[in-house]
């Protein structure tokens, strides 16, 4: 239009450096020529320290020579073979730390027509711990498949065979093998095979001198330690022929021991690099099997002894029965009362299973008594007069959490008497009935997570050492399953967290995503036709579009960071720069800037006559107005009115934000407040979010020291959110726009 300042070419630079990912550009030397600010936070490289660099740099050595036979391939031919579909390969940070990444390629043109390759470097890292998690759920599911089968067998050779084909079965094994350590001969004897080989008593390595044997067998059954090892080529221990023909690239070498006993040598090799996670699966499954073997040994002790035969089977039952109910359930509160119900009435009169909580204090989580009736005993015992760490003795549970080992006592009266605090104390503890116990810890990798009190009356015989064996025994198979449990439920929940994010973040960036490429396409055909288009009838055309790209660009960067928001609160990383600010100014400059840009005349505001001052984050505190006011505005129809209201009294601000919009259900005021959650109306009624914002202003507020919340009388009648921070001293200082300075 004539009159008009000329519209400047859009800027396609500041897209790039708006991009959520790194991208790279690099001429036909492999030299790069740009990166935008993303490959500083994704791989730490300053985008100006790469200029010029060879693309060697952001690879890991051992990529360097394909990349270069490819992209050599490339520039002379012309020969796109990676180009239109994704990558995924390891990137190689500032720091030398390899990144799991998604490269997407494309040739553009350079300023003068030069030919340039283009890379889309997109982040796995989320990906990849989502993936490992489930590959770690599909091996505790095959683990717990294999508890059932390992611990209702007696025979060594069934045990070792059935974990011998669970290795090849469920985690890949090319070949498993187990050798039975005699410890009169100082010999491993090859007991079970299964994969490459079945051969056992015909192999060349069917009886193997612990003393003498030079091999990682021999190695690792005199140290009783494991060798993983991921890389079989050039070992002198292996036949390298046969690595190389069968493709094996890693082998576990593991001990079955209980405690340092050895009972046999397990090893697997794979034809896939073993990670961490699956090495320390295999582990649990070794655990396992040791277990079941030292069961097994156990019952053939017991069997050895006539007068204790009848009593060994029992016990074995016991633990089979225990280990096979565990096995069915990988819930952790039903896994937890399995073992009070399992060993109530045979092996205890009653039980009780507590679990420790972050601050050390215990839980009761799971209880049995043989009478049902005297179950609510248990819990008045638990609520009333729970388990003190400070009375002298400290009570057994602290004892045997604190030493770290089995507590077996025997009670009497007098012992009672001296215990209880007071008269029902004593009353409670008699009618239950103590004549002995045992107190078992449970432990998981080292660590103690909390404790199962096995309690006989005393008209029965005391527990033994055979009974402290057998609830050692309970105690650690109970404490595996209810970890198992813990993290099948842990890896559900990330599936789920995942697929909730996935549906709405897919959705949500799609608006954004689809107005800035179709105002980029039709300002790239405007130019493309018409290079004088600025000048002309079309410039009010290029001006919208760039309008609405730096629109779609700015709704972009409002979800990436809402996102980053989350991960930052999630792993601590938020920082909160506190100092002197006043509400006042920052409520009053959120309402104008969100009147000037969202909806002019429908704000209305009421502030108190002076500033209200306290220790807070200006810029965070803007960020919560922000969320609110974009939310009332969003939610409120038509001509609907939001009134923002800050009140001061006695060191207490609290701001309201009333809007007229679609409402809140009454039980679902706590839950829109959780991260991707929503409020049913708002999503039937297909209002844009991501479900993040009042997630992450609740947790800003939380952290300085308020509190926030939501009120309406439901569906359709408006709703109003509070804040409330704790100010302290309303002395006024000077003010500024968003804080204070002294």
């Amino acid at each position: 239009m004539l009159g008009s300042p000329p519209v400047q070419p859009f800027d396609f630079a500041a897209l790039l450096e708006a991009m959520p990912d790194a991208v790279v550009v690099a001429d036909m030397r492999s030299r790069i020529v740009y990166a935008n600010a993303s490959v500083e936070r994704l791989l730490g490289w300053a985008p100006g320290s790469l200029t010029g660099e060879h693309l060697h740099a952001i690879q890991p050595e051992r990529l360097h020579e394909a990349h270069d036979t490819g992209f050599g391939r490339y520039a002379a031919t012309g020969e796109r073979r990676l180009f239109g579909t994704p990558i995924r390969l390891p990137a190689r940070g500032a720091d030398g730390v390899e990144h799991d990444v998604e490269l997407n390629l494309a040739e553009i043109s350079g300023p003068n027509g030069e030919r340039l390759v283009m890379g889309v470097i997109r982040d796995l890292s989320e990906r990849v711990e989502l993936e490992r998690g489930l590959r770690v759920l599909r091996y505790l599911k095959a683990t717990s498949a294999a508890a059932a089968q390992l611990w209702t067998r007696l025979d060594p050779a069934l045990v070792l065979q059935t974990l011998t084909d669970v290795l090849v079965a469920d985690f890949d094994s090319a070949l498993a093998r187990a050798w039975v350590y005699e410890a009169d001969t100082n010999t491993l004897v090859l007991t079970a095979s299964a994969g490459l080989s079945t051969r056992t008593a015909e192999s060349s390595r069917a009886r193997i001198d612990v003393a003498t044997y030079g091999y990682k067998v021999g190695r690792v059954a005199r140290t009783r330690e494991a060798v993983i090892r991921n890389g079989l080529e050039g070992d002198p221990e292996f036949d390298q022929e046969w690595v190389t023909r069968e493709g094996l690239q890693a082998v576990a070498c593991l001990p079955l021991l209980s405690g340092q006993t050895l009972l046999g040598v397990i090893v697997h090799f794979s034809r896939l690099p073993l990670p961490p996670e699956v090495a320390e699966t295999i582990g649990h499954l070794a655990a396992l099997a040791s277990a079941a073997l030292n069961d097994g040994r156990l019952v053939e002790q017991e069997r050895a002894a006539r007068a204790d035969a009848d009593r060994s089977r029992a016990h074995f039952e016991l633990l089979a029965g225990v280990s096979e109910q565990l096995a069915a359930s990988l819930d952790p509160e039903v896994t937890v009362q399995t073992v009070a119900d399992a060993v109530v009435p045979t092996f205890a009169d009653w039980c009780v299973v507590d679990l420790r909580r972050e601050d050390e204090t215990l839980e009761t989580v799971a209880s049995a008594h043989r009478e049902p009736q005297l179950m609510a005993h248990i819990a008045e015992l638990r609520s009333s007069y729970p388990p003190n760490e400070r009375t002298d003795p400290p009570h057994a549970i602290y004892r045997a959490i604190g030493g770290e080992k089995t507590i077996r006592e025997a009670v009497t009266h007098e012992a009672l008497e001296q215990r209880a605090v007071d008269g029902r104390h004593l009353e409670l503890l008699t009618q239950l009935g103590i004549g002995s116990h045992i107190v078992a810890t449970l432990a998981v990798r080292g660590r103690i997570i909390g404790a199962v009190s096995l309690v006989r009356r005393p008209d029965r015989p005391p527990f033994d050492e055979g009974d402290t064996a057998t609830a050692e025994d309970i105690a650690r198979r109970a404490a595996m399953a209810t970890e198992n449990a813990r993290l099948y439920r842990s890896a559900e929940q990330a599936v789920e967290i995942r697929d909730r994010f996935l549906a709405v973040a897919s959705h949500e960036l799609r608006t954004p995503l689809s107005v800035v490429y179709g105002h980029w396409e039709l300002l790239a055909r405007w130019l493309r036709n018409d290079p004088d288009a600025a000048t002309r009838a079309n410039a009010d055309k290029i001006e919208t579009s760039v309008r609405r790209l730096g629109q779609g660009v700015d709704q972009l960067r409002r979800l990436v960071e809402e996102l980053l928001d989350v991960s930052r609160l999630a792993h601590g990383t938020m920082d909160m720069r506190r100092g002197p600010v006043d509400l006042a100014a920052v409520v009053r400059q959120a309402v104008d800037d969100a009147d000037a840009t969202a909806a002019t005349g429908r704000l209305s505001l009421e502030l108190p006559e002076g500033p209200v001052v306290g220790q807070w984050d200006a810029a965070r505190l803007g960020q919560v107005l922000d969320n609110l006011l974009l939310n009332a505005l969003k939610y409120t129809p038509g001509e609907g009115r939001v009134e923002v209201t800050l009140t001061h009294d006695e060191g207490r601000a609290l701001l309201r934000i009333s809007d007229q919009g679609i409402g809140i259900p009454a039980d679902e005021l706590e839950s829109i407040f959780e991260p991707f959650n929503r409020a049913n109306n708002a999503s039937t009624q297909h209002f844009p979010g991501l479900g993040l914002g009042l997630a992450v202003s609740r947790e800003i507020v939380s952290r300085l020291g308020g509190s926030m919340w939501a009120e309406s009388d439901g569906e359709g009648r408006g709703s109003t959110f509070f804040v409330e921070l704790h100010s302290g001293d309303p002395s006024p200082p000077v003010t500024t726009d968003v804080g204070v300075q002294p």
